[in-house]
């Protein structure tokens, strides 16, 4: 889903610019990864990780987080012992509103 990040007018003319929703940093933290992105208040969050994309159907889990109610801030979600449990893991984001 895209939001609108920052609107100009002037008299006849106006601007808007689409911001898609995405993981912005990932980073490890001893043996946790932090995965950091922008939410838009009113949204829910769910962050999900796989260790796999190689194999059909891939399987996505979702972090023990849950759902995450967007603020319109940065925020970041802890998978704990990620770094320490499988030598590879991949992590998207999905959003609902």
């Amino acid at each position: 889903m895209d939001h609108v990040a920052q609107i100009a007018a002037s008299e006849n003319r106006s601007v808007a610019l689409p911001v898609a929703v995405q993981i912005d940093a990932l980073e490890s933290n001893g043996p946790d990864a932090l995965i950091r992105f922008h939410t838009f208040a009113g949204d829910q969050y769910v962050v999900e990780s796989s260790t796999n994309l190689a194999n059909a159907p891939i399987n996505w889990n979702p972090l023990p987080t849950a759902a995450l109610d967007g603020t319109g801030t940065t925020q970041t979600v802890t998978d704990t012992n990620a770094l320490a449990e499988a030598s590879m893991r991949f992590y998207r984001l999905n959003e609902s509103r």
